[in-house]
C-alpha cells in the first residue's frame, strides 16, 4: 500500500508563486519515493479572478480544493471545508503533512492533530503595510484576522522557515512562543539550466521576444509589494538597449499598464501572464531585478541563479526586508546590491555591474549544489 502525502495551502496552481512552486516540487520528490500524494487547498484562482474546480489530477498529483469565498468572513467557509475534507481522507493517518498556510493548520488543530508542521510562507504583520487611512476598512480588518491567526498557528505548530531572518519574523509574530527550524528550499536542475547564446536566441524567437535587446526580468504576483514600478521606471535612466520583462499576474496590472502608457514606455516593458513555462523566461533574460520590498525568502532568486542570470537587488540597507543577503552569503560575484529604492539607483546599479565571468561561474556551481528539495522533504520528515 502507498504511503500518503498530504500538502495543505491556501492557493496553487493555476495561481504560480514560491509556495505553489514549492508544493510543485515537493511533489516531485514524495512521488520518486512512492507517495500517493494530495495538495489541499482553495477553488481561488488570482489570475483570472474565477473560480475553481473542486478537483483535478495535476502533474500525477490529487489537487481537492475547499470553497473560499471573497468576502471578509470566507476564511471561515474554508475552514470549515478544509475540516471536512479531513475527516473524510482520514489524513490522521497520513505519513506525511504539511502546511504552507495558517488556515490549514488552524483547521488541523481543530481536528485533532496535535503535531503540525507549518512552513511558513511569509509573516503577515511584516508583510502587509497598514497605513492610518485604512483604519476601520475591509483592508484593516483582514490584517487583524490574519495577523491573529497566523499567531495561532505559529503557536500551535512545528514551525519551518527558509531563512534566519523569518526565524526572527516567526518569533516575533508568536511572541516567541514558537521556536522555528531553518531549512534551505531548493531547484529543479531539470527545468531551471543556463543555456547557450545560440539556444537562448531560439528561446526568444520561440516567446516572440527580440534578439538584440537586454531583458530584465522580474517574476511574481503583480502586487504592491513587488514595486515593479521601480523597474519600469529604471527605464527612464537607461539606453534603449534595455528592455523591462515582467512575468505574473494580480491586482497592479491595470496600474502597471497605466504607468507604461503616461511614461511613454510601451515599447521597452513587456508584460506577460503567468505560464508553467516560466522557466524559459529566465533563459531568455540577461539579468534578474529583485524589485520586492518584503520577500521570506525569494525562489525566484533560486531560478534565476540556476538559469546563469546575474541578480540585482535593494539591499538591507535600503530599507527592504527580504532574504537576498542571506541566500546570496559567501557568492557576491552572483548579485549586486543597489542601496537606495528609487529608479536612478536601480539603473546605475544595472549600468555599473560587470559580471567577472570565471567568478560567476565558479560560484553558480557551488550555489546550485547548495539548494536541494530532497534535503528540504528528509528534514521535514
Amino acid at each position: 500500500m502507498k504511503k500518503r502525502a498530504f500538502l495543505f495551502s491556501s492557493l496553487y496552481y493555476p495561481n504560480v508563486g514560491g509556495v505553489e512552486n514549492s508544493l510543485k516540487e515537493f511533489s516531485a520528490v514524495l512521488k520518486v519515493k512512492k507517495y500517493e500524494v494530495t495538495i489541499i487547498t482553495s477553488n481561488r484562482d488570482n489570475v483570472n479572478n474565477s473560480v475553481l474546480k473542486e478537483y483535478e489530477f495535476i502533474d500525477g498529483v490529487n489537487v481537492i480544493r475547499c470553497d473560499y469565498p471573497r468576502g471578509m468572513l470566507g476564511f471561515i467557509t474554508f475552514i470549515k471545508g478544509l475540516g471536512q475534507v479531513i475527516k473524510n481522507l482520514n489524513i490522521s493517518n497520513a505519513d506525511f503533512v504539511v502546511s504552507r498556510s495558517h488556515w490549514p493548520v488552524l483547521a488541523l488543530r481543530a481536528c485533532g492533530f496535535k503535531k503540525v508542521s507549518y512552513l511558513v510562507p511569509s509573516v503577515y504583520s511584516f508583510q502587509e503595510k497598514i497605513n492610518p487611512r485604512y483604519f476601520f476598512s475591509k483592508r484593516f480588518f483582514g490584517y487583524l484576522i490574519n495577523t491573529f491567526s497566523q499567531f495561532l498557528a505559529l503557536a500551535s505548530s512545528k514551525v519551518y522557515v527558509f531563512s534566519n531572518d523569518m526565524i526572527r519574523q516567526s518569533k516575533s509574530a508568536s511572541l516567541g512562543l514558537c521556536e522555528p527550524f531553518i531549512l534551505d528550499p531548493g531547484v529543479s536542475s531539470e527545468r531551471f539550466f543556463q543555456v547557450d547564446i545560440e539556444t537562448k536566441k531560439d528561446i526568444r524567437r520561440n516567446i516572440n521576444l527580440k534578439e538584440n535587446k537586454k531583458y530584465l526580468l522580474c517574476v511574481g504576483r503583480l502586487s504592491e509589494i513587488k514595486q515593479f514600478n521601480i523597474a519600469i521606471d529604471s527605464l527612464k535612466y537607461l539606453s534603449d538597449e534595455y528592455h523591462v520583462l515582467i512575468v505574473g499576474a494580480g491586482p497592479e496590472l491595470e496600474g502597471l499598464k497605466n504607468q507604461i502608457s503616461t511614461s511613454n514606455l510601451g515599447g521597452r516593458v513587456t508584460l506577460r501572464p503567468f505560464t508553467k513555462d516560466i522557466d524559459l523566461y529566465y533563459k531568455a533574460a540577461d539579468i534578474y531585478l529583485m524589485t520586492s520590498r518584503y520577500e521570506s525568502f525569494g525562489q525566484v532568486l533560486l531560478e534565476a541563479t540556476a538559469c546563469g542570470l546575474p541578480v540585482i537587488a535593494f539591499s538591507s540597507t535600503s530599507g527592504v526586508r527580504t532574504s537576498v543577503s542571506y541566500i546570496y552569503n559567501g557568492y557576491s560575484s552572483l548579485l549586486c546590491e543597489c542601496n537606495e529604492q528609487t529608479p536612478a539607483a536601480l539603473a546605475k546599479a544595472i549600468t555599473d555591474f560587470k559580471v567577472d565571468t570565471e567568478s560567476f561561474e565558479k560560484e553558480a556551481f557551488a550555489f546550485r549544489g547548495h539548494y536541494s528539495w530532497q534535503s528540504a522533504i528528509e528534514k521535514l520528515m
